[in-house]
């Protein structure tokens, strides 16, 4: 399984990536909040990280993957030097039990690197779609871009 949080929410940019991905559903990663700490040329700004934090939850989306997907990911992210990866415990939405999902992370991790906002604009519109909880929304939408 594989835990998103960044443009991975957005199920058509999966589609191409990972064609045969399958949406579990909302999950949430505590002790982890949202930043932006690396540049993408991509996305022309800053793209999404999770930081480990106290009493902090990053909300994202849940899925199956075959092992050519998470190739594949690995490619996108570009892991292990971009991006690395981790298995860590996520909660479902609406359950109580965590399952293991790979979690992608920034190596070398800036302080904050403001997104474009278009990018930016990805997380909020899947955060709206998929009933992330108002106040992470909004936070997303008070996040500065370029």
């Amino acid at each position: 399984m594989y835990f998103a949080y960044g443009s991975n929410l957005s199920q058509a940019q999966m589609g191409v990536r990972c064609p045969t991905a399958k949406v579990l559903g909302v999950a949430v990663l505590e002790g982890h909040r949202l930043s932006f700490t690396a540049f993408s040329r991509l996305w022309s700004g800053g793209v999404a990280d999770v930081v480990e934090t106290v009493g902090d939850k990053v909300w994202g989306l849940l899925y199956e993957l075959m092992p050519e997907d998470l190739a594949a990911l690995d490619t996108y992210e570009g892991y292990p030097h971009l991006y690395d990866r981790l298995m860590l415990h996520v909660v479902p939405a609406g359950n109580h039990s965590a399952v293991e999902a790979w979690v992608y992370f920034v190596v070398n991790k800036q302080d904050f690197v403001t997104p474009s906002a278009r990018y930016l604009a990805v997380l909020v519109e899947c955060a709206k779609e998929f009933g992330f909880p108002q106040q992470y929304v909004t936070d997303l939408e008070s996040t500065p871009v370029r």
